[in-house]
């Protein structure tokens, strides 16, 4: 049995409605099966057709012969087809292709518009349409031709519009003006009209100002005002000249090249022609002809009386059945008009001669004419009522299937359960399975809720076998059944096909996607489903990308929250809560979302949160302390992102990081970058980057000043705090400063031992020597680089007492072997105290200042600062001085200093 496959770009409405309608009577003449093939994506305007498009190799190996209508496929495809052994006929498009091409007459009909007016008297003419299709092509060189033949000024004057519809018209309006032109004649009607609406909107008046000739014969030209005139195209005829060639060459017949179908001049009132020219009038006296022809023929196969029973209602039948053939839709008036009135001047002459003879079908002859108007009359309103039925029908049912197909409540939308909600026989699903490229479907869904189908299509097939067999079968042409396959592909993606069995439509000259239910319902369902099946992938990708990003976060420990502008709370995941110190059952808004930040950072954070705000798609950071419900306080990082729409903040989606961890990290990473590690004191690079901001807080005021203190004062904690100290210190020797660069100071720790500290940091070989004697040995510590420990074997008072003084001179003649009363060590110092001179003085200001911790406890800092006011103290009293000293004197003699120096404020305790 023959299986047609038919590529088209719409699968029904004006022009390949009729195409399909013709090819599947052919086919189904021929007893074969026919399936349409959309190519176009779903969802696509059917007003703007993209150019041919590369189509897959769909039922190529179940296909025994392939028609092409229009725009439906490139020529590369189409050979590819071939050169795989199909047979390809084209309609409507002049392709170079080794194979038969059916198209109207474009070239010859629009030649002989132009001569229609120049015979009205215009000698400036233009060509307005797109040519992007082959048909319009030919339709402006047939133009160009009558041009040239009749001598016309200015050559082939072009317009070109944007599309073939009405919009391309109207906005080819201005341009037409510009051309100074009398007269247009369009590639298409809606073209046509469209231009004319927008020139009567500008005060031009068709034709006494400028002429238009359209190309179609559609029913809104038959009513415009005044009439278009225009070319009528058998489009019918088309298919059914396209499926006898295919028929033909299946049968080893092949007739390739152009096969020509003629079109029809319709002189009607847009170009000059008065009122009842003519127009379509030919077109009905040849359908009065051929009705006449048909009852004769009734007549003479049941010959008797025309009383005879039934013999009115058999006549009735026979008129409604040819009316119907003849007139599938609405004629154009000026063909009603022609047919009413031959078929009534005809039935009259054929009544009379039978009555002269004393033919008794005389009495049927003579209400045939009426009879015949009852039966066109009832079958335009039967269309009409069959068109507004399938319209409102069409609406609900494609709503119904819409909210069906989007809503959960059929299940799994590749499974087809929407379909009861349809008026679907038979359906079928096939995705891709893999790459689109693979060529490779996989059946996921069948319906057939009568048990159609002897067996279910499933698992996966090749795309040259698609559609299934099984569904193949079920389209009776002879009944004018079809197999739809629409691509379920479109600006959501290419998915599969979806195949569904439906009647043939018939289209109409109005407009094709108004009254073309298939065409628009099957288009509808495959851009529906392409929604929901893309929403089906995005809330998988969505569950598992949530999924992932879940365990990520509870991996991290991370908290998520989600603040909605419109709702104004705050959504607080788990975590979240944990690390805020937020109740379970707590309602989190944005401004207790600050109020949960820690006092001194609460403005910082209100700050950053409505810089989010402010900056919609900037991603912010702010770190802050917070109060967990255990009252320990703990810092928190929070990321978020200000989502907008139109320019206003919808969302703020962010997370919470627990990052005290981190904060330690930083501060043990600060501490050892900025401090000594063995004894805890601030190190060189933090003096010079205080003193560094010191000397430019000066260079900023002019009264400020600052001073540098220094004093070596490491070592005085060997071995305790010293108790007493006598020194002498030197001010600004040789050098321009205020400072003490001379020191000696001796200094007793009251249990017998004594240190010596001297120091001199003008002296450019540099002297810097520290000594502590006690009676188990001695420490000295040269230049702050060296230390030498001296270990007695015994103590020095136990030595003492047992020498006499020949053991002492001995000892002072290096007759000793000294090794045997003590031993030494010698320490180089890897951190020289030379650099830790002002550590504790820094510390202890940073400490003032911002509250840095101290580096070492606080008694030792005011044992320090103590062990220096009473240096200072003994070297301006010139006498001993004890740790606890009078620091009243001392404040008094600091102060008379400041005084003879005159640099700095007075200090009052």
């Amino acid at each position: 049995m023959v299986h047609v496959g038919v590529l088209t770009p719409i699968t029904g409405g004006f022009y390949y409605g009729d195409v399909v309608a013709n090819v599947t009577q052919a086919v189904a003449a021929a007893g074969g099966h026919v399936t349409l093939v959309q190519t176009i994506d779903a969802g696509r305007s059917r007003q703007k057709l993209p150019p041919a498009p590369d189509v897959p190799h769909i039922g190529w190996d179940s296909f025994d012969g392939i028609v092409a209508i229009a725009q439906a496929a490139s020529a590369s495809s189409l050979r590819s087809a071939i050169a795989s052994g199909t047979p390809v006929v084209t309609v409507g498009s002049e392709i170079d292709l080794d194979a038969a091409q059916v198209v109207a007459d474009n070239r010859d009909v629009v030649r002989g518009a132009v001569g229609h007016l120049v015979e009205h008297g215009h000698r400036r003419i233009a060509f307005v349409g797109n040519l992007s299709q082959s048909d319009t092509n030919a339709r402006y060189e047939g133009f160009r031709a009558g041009v040239a033949a009749h001598g016309l000024g200015g050559g082939a004057t072009l317009v070109t519009t944007v599309d073939h519809v009405e919009a391309g018209g109207r906005l080819a309006a201005d341009a037409v003006l510009a051309t100074g032109v009398t007269a247009v004649v369009t590639g298409t009607d809606r073209i046509a009209l469209g231009l004319a609406a927008a020139l009567r909107e500008r005060g031009v008046r068709i034709p006494d100002d400028l002429a238009v000739i359209g190309y179609d014969d559609v029913e809104e030209g038959w009513w415009h005002d005044p009439p278009l005139t225009t070319v009528h195209q058998a489009i019918g005829t088309l298919g059914t000249r396209a499926a006898e060639l295919l028929l033909a060459e299946l049968r080893g017949e092949p007739d390739h090249g152009m096969h020509v179908v003629g079109s029809t001049f319709v002189a009607r009132e847009t170009c000059g022609c008065p009122a009842g020219a003519g127009g379509s009038a030919e077109l009905g006296i040849a359908g009065a002809d051929e009705l006449v022809a048909v009852v004769l023929r009734h007549l003479e196969e049941h010959a008797g009386p025309g009383d005879e029973p039934d013999a009115l209602a058999r006549l009735d039948a026979v008129l409604a059945a040819t009316v119907a053939r003849l007139y599938p839709s609405p004629p154009p008036p000026e063909a009603m008009l022609s047919f009413s009135e031959t078929v009534v001047d005809r039935f009259s002459v054929l009544a009379a001669d039978a009555a002269g003879r004393g033919d008794p079908t005389a009495d049927l002859l003579r209400p045939a004419g009426a009879r015949t108007m009852l039966a066109l009359r009832d079958h335009e309103r039967g269309v009409t009522l069959e068109r507004t039925e399938r319209l409102a029908s069409s609406i609900v049912e494609q709503y119904d299937v819409g909210i069906e197909v989007l809503s959960t409540s059929s299940g799994d939308p590749e499974q087809l359960a929407w379909l009861t909600k349809a008026s679907a026989r038979v359906a079928c699903l096939a995705l891709w399975e893999g790459d689109p490229a693979d060529g490779v479907l996989h059946v996921t869904g069948v319906f057939d809720p009568e048990g159609r189908l002897d067996e279910a299509p499933s698992g996966t097939l090749r795309i040259e076998d698609f559609p299934p067999r099984a569904l193949v079968e079920q389209a009776d042409a002879g009944l004018g059944d079809v197999l739809y396959v629409v691509p379920v592909r479109g600006v959501n993606g290419d998915h599969g096909f979806l195949c569904v069995l439906g009647a043939c439509e018939r289209g109409s000259r109005s407009d094709p996607a108004t009254y073309a239910h298939w065409a628009t319902t099957h288009n509808h369902w495959a851009a529906v489903l392409a929604v929901a099946l893309k929403q089906k992938a995005l809330l998988g990708h969505l569950g598992r990308s949530e999924e992932r990003y879940s365990l990520a976060a509870s991996a991290a420990k991370d908290g998520l929250w989600e603040w909605e502008a419109g709702l104004g709370h705050v959504y607080v995941s788990e975590r979240c809560r944990e690390l805020l110190g937020v109740a379970d059952d707590a309602a989190v808004t944005l401004d207790t979302w600050v109020a949960l930040a820690h006092p001194l950072d609460t403005d910082r954070v209100a700050a950053e949160l409505g810089r989010a705000v402010d900056e919609p798609g900037v991603p912010v950071e702010v770190e802050y302390r917070v109060t967990g419900a255990d009252g320990a306080t703990r810092w928190v990082l929070t990321r978020c992102l200000a989502v907008a729409s139109e320019g206003v903040v919808q969302r703020v989606v962010g997370s919470v990081s627990d990052i005290q961890t981190r904060k330690d990290l930083e501060d043990q990473l600060r501490q050892e970058a900025l401090y000594d590690n063995v004894t805890g004191l601030p190190n060189r690079r933090l003096f010079v980057d205080r003193l560094d901001a010191a000397l430019r807080h000066q260079d900023r005021a002019e009264a400020a000043g600052f001073a540098v203190l220094f004093f070596d004062l490491d070592g005085q904690w060997i071995c305790g705090v010293p108790q007493r100290v006598y020194s002498k210190l030197g001010y600004g020797v040789n050098r321009d400063i205020a400072v003490e660069n001379e020191v000696t100071a001796l200094v007793d720790y009251g249990d017998g031992v004594t240190g010596t500290f001297v120091t001199c940091t003008y002296d450019i070989a540099g002297t810097d020597r520290f000594e502590i004697l006690g009676d188990q040995g001695k420490i000295v510590v040269e230049d702050s680089k060296r230390a030498v420990v001296t270990r007695l074997r015994k103590p020095e008072a136990e030595l003492s007492a047992g020498m006499d003084m020949a053991d002492v001179m001995r000892l002072f003649t290096g007759e000793v072997d000294l090794d045997t009363l003590y031993t030494q060590e010698t320490i180089e110092l890897e951190s020289p105290f030379g650099q830790q001179h002002a550590d504790v003085l820094e510390n202890f200001a940073r400490n003032v200042l911002d509250g840095t911790p101290l580096v070492a406890p606080g008694a030792d800092g005011i044992h320090g600062v103590r062990l220096a006011n009473a240096i200072h103290l003994s070297s301006w009293l010139d006498q001993e001085v004890a740790l606890d000293l009078d620091e009243r004197q001392y404040l008094d003699l600091l102060n008379e200093r400041i005084r003879e120096e005159g640099l700095f404020p007075v200090r009052e305790v």
